[in-house]
């Protein structure tokens, strides 16, 4: 693994894009590689655990949602965690409802469908008698306002990015469990080019 300064010491030109999906940057006697999505999702997901709000807006005005009855359902059923996660909503008559907050950085479209596959997910864990399904809800709320693979970053960006996953209660790895940085050894490079 990285050592503990890592993402402190490496200035923001001392990272450089692979594929515009992977980070590098020396580190000691490592070149790390951080995958982009992978690490800010573990952001994310770390921030919403700790404050759900933090990453949530009101609307100007609110979004009209036309449901299915079943997701009408499953909206009422599962208000009380909805809210916990800070989305706010009110019934508009028939199978419609009024979205108040949703994430931010998203455009109108994202956050509908984000809305619409919560409810989905809501009404699967019902269904499997799922425990506790806010777990679940953050993680895919992490992963849906992550950075991309494929979106290039600002250097401002990747240090940002890289000093925000070391200060991540799990640094390693994304909430679902994939890695979020390799290390590969000064060693494991000259074995490679023969050198040893």
């Amino acid at each position: 693994a990285p050592s503990e300064n890592s993402g402190e010491e490496a200035p923001a030109t001392g990272i450089f894009t692979l594929f515009d999906t992977y980070l590098l940057w020396e580190d000691a006697a490592n070149l790390v590689l951080v995958d982009q999505h992978a690490a800010h999702e573990r952001i994310i997901y770390d921030q919403l655990v700790t404050n759900t709000r933090l990453r949530m807006q009101y609307f100007l005005t609110p979004l009209t949602l036309e449901l299915s009855s079943g997701q009408v359902r499953t909206a009422q059923e599962q208000r009380a965690l909805l809210l916990e996660l800070g989305w706010e909503f009110e019934e508009f008559g028939g199978d419609a409802l009024l979205l108040r907050s949703g994430p931010q950085d998203f455009s109108i479209e994202d956050i509908q469908n984000l809305f619409l596959n919560l409810l989905d997910e809501l009404a699967l864990a019902d269904r499997e008698q799922e425990v506790d399904p806010k777990e679940r809800m953050l993680k895919i709320m992490a992963c849906r306002q992550a950075v991309k693979a494929g979106e290039r970053l600002s250097p401002r960006e990747r240090a940002t990015l890289i000093t925000n996953l070391r200060a991540t209660r799990i640094p390693q790895t994304c909430p679902h469990g994939r890695p979020t940085m390799i290390a590969i050894s000064k060693a494991e490079i000259e074995k490679m080019f023969k050198r040893r």
